[in-house]
């Protein structure tokens, strides 16, 4: 066997200087890719990077550099096993990487309310041409002006060639959607060009001879061997404006062939549909709020993947645990078990009226015993996650500020003054914005690190991000531009902070006879009908309240005592014991 790598070819393929050379042009590639994304688009670094030819022939050349390196330093000894795994699992995800991008695609579903649907669109673009009832196409990638693409088209056994020129979107207006100049020329010489706009669901007719032809440019569609009904679209809004929180699908999935009829899934962020190896996410919604965009994904080299993944992870730890492995095996044994039990997790895981008080003239009013207490209280996020406030506190002041400690204030103190006194806190900046298209979308000076909410909104009252915002919600996710992504996260964070100024967010009451032990904040006390348990609790927070207005800290005590007690025996279904 070592005498066949005697063969200058097979030499040449197992140097380790031709593995070093390919991670350096590797390396080179990714980062290329990534100033590529950031200063154009996802599409772009797909375009000239990683859906190209050139980078396809250097995975490749990878694969077959560590496959050949791999049997030529066999056979191995015990103590390799763990090099041998992790060699073998590289070469597994490479591999699988490849099923990934020949055999996978992507799409998107759109579905109306009441509707359902079994077909999604293509992410990739193509030219597609239709004579008579026969159809055909191939696949562009298409991104800059003045790009070219062209390739042949089977017609009822005869080769039509197909070409065609790009123009972006927005070239000759704002509102302008991109389009080809689409040459088509028939089997016998005849050409015909023409404009189509992308994705025109009608294409665009012409006559080549004696023949009549329609051609478009943009998603194909892909049948599915199952289909999903809308039942109910949800857009849930921040309290007091009308920006999106989150939205959520509630579907149907039928698929007569596996015996599912009308199967009830609720499709939001972070929860998606799998089926058939497809994946479905939610991704965008219609202008009208009636309809729901699922971004489809089929992988088959997802499961091959996650095995990669297993087999180096257990490489390491052999390697780690060598000497102990083959020296003591019973100890090795149970090291192992729990190696494996700690990275059982990850491998799991694999598969928001103000209150108009006196303003606060220091900072960090609270008494020490006062802040302490405070911390242990307990409170109910959105999520319906139950965490001391002294955690809450924190996480909003990092989300909001981008410190834990925002200008010497601690956070307790910091979001009871955003509660109790909304009116100056509006005008303060306190938002961080790093993201430079962000910075220049808003005409940020240089030296300016944070913004006020009030800045957001023109003298006529008009929420300046509504625009920009809507428009990124309703592009499918994948599509989204960092610029867009980030606009969006400035947004979350100002509906966070503008909640938390109306006296949102802070859940700190039980609310009785839920069935799913929902907790309610001091905005929700004054939309529940009166009651005794109502009023104990809003008397409660009121104390807390004029309290902190009138730098009472003896105030300020009674009504954390009485909310403790509130908490204590109406709470204790959902309370952490440790807490």
């Amino acid at each position: 066997m070592k005498n066949i790598f005697k063969n200058p070819v097979l030499k040449a393929l197992t140097s380790m200087k031709l593995t070093v050379a390919i991670l350096i042009v590797f390396s080179v590639a990714i980062v290329k890719a990534t100033f590529i994304e950031s200063d154009f688009s996802a599409e772009a670094a797909r375009g000239l990077v990683y859906n190209t030819a050139w980078f396809e022939v250097l995975l490749g050349m990878f694969c077959l550099n560590l496959s050949l390196l791999l049997i030529k330093r066999g056979p191995y000894k015990p103590k390799q096993y763990g090099l041998f795994l992790i060699h073998f699992s590289m070469i597994v995800i490479l591999l699988s990487a490849g099923i990934t991008r020949f055999f996978g695609y992507e799409g998107i579903m759109p579905i109306r309310e009441g509707l359902s649907a079994d077909f999604i669109w293509s992410r990739e673009a193509h030219l597609q041409l239709q004579v008579n009832d026969d159809f055909g196409s191939f696949p562009v990638r298409l991104f800059q002006g003045g790009q070219t693409a062209s390739g042949k088209i089977n017609i009822d056994g005869q080769k039509w060639a197909v070409s065609a020129e790009y123009t972006p979107q927005g070239s000759s207006h704002a509102k302008a959607p991109a389009s080809v100049d689409m040459t088509v020329t028939s089997p016998t010489g005849e050409s015909v060009k023409k404009k189509v706009f992308k994705d025109e669901s009608n294409g665009a007719s012409i006559k080549i001879g004696e023949q009549n032809a329609t051609i478009w440019f943009g998603s194909i569609r892909i049948p599915l061997p199952y289909s999903i009904a809308l039942e109910d679209f949800q857009l849930v809004k921040y309290p007091g404006s009308n920006n999106p929180a989150s939205y959520e699908s509630h579907v149907k999935l039928y698929d007569q062939a596996n015996g599912i009829d009308g199967k009830e899934v609720r499709i939001y962020m972070n929860h998606p549909l799998t089926h058939r190896n497809f994946k479905h996410f939610q991704s965008s919604y219609d202008k009208d709020e009636k309809g729901t965009v699922l971004s489809v994904s089929y992988d088959p080299g997802k499961w091959p993947t996650y095995i990669g993944y297993i087999l180096i992870t257990l490489g390491f730890i052999l390697i780690f645990m060598k000497d102990l492995l083959w020296k003591k095996p019973k100890v090795a044994a149970l090291a192992f078990i729990v190696l494996c039990s700690s990275f059982s997790p990850v491998l799991a895981a694999a598969d928001h009226s103000g209150h108009n008080h006196a303003p606060l003239h220091e900072k960090n009013y609270l008494t020490e015993s006062n802040r302490e207490f405070a911390s242990k209280i307990v409170m109910q996020d959105f999520r319906g996650r139950m965490k001391p406030l002294d955690t809450y506190c924190r996480e909003l002041s990092m989300k909001i500020t981008k410190r834990e400690n925002f200008d010497g204030w601690e956070p307790i103190d910091l979001c009871f003054s955003w509660m109790t006194n909304p009116q100056p806190w509006f005008e303060e900046e306190v938002m961080r914005v790093r993201f430079p298209a962000v910075r220049e979308f808003l005409k940020l000076p240089a030296e300016q690190t944070h913004i006020s909410a009030a800045s957001l909104f023109t003298e006529d009252g008009q929420y300046r991000l509504s625009e920009e915002v809507n428009n990124a919600l309703r592009t499918p996710d994948r599509d989204r531009s960092k610029f867009q992504r980030k606009l969006l996260k400035l947004d979350e964070k100002f509906n966070i902070y503008y909640n938390t100024l109306n006296g949102g967010g802070m859940r700190l009451y039980p609310m009785l006879g839920d069935q799913n032990n929902k907790w309610l904040g001091f905005d929700e006390l004054h939309q529940i009908p009166e009651s005794e348990y109502i009023n104990s609790c809003k008397t409660a927070f009121d104390t807390f309240i004029r309290g902190i207005s009138a730098s009472d800290n003896e105030q300020i005590w009674t009504g954390l005592v009485a909310t403790s007690k509130i908490q204590k025996e109406y709470g204790t279904e959902v309370i952490p014991s440790e807490l």
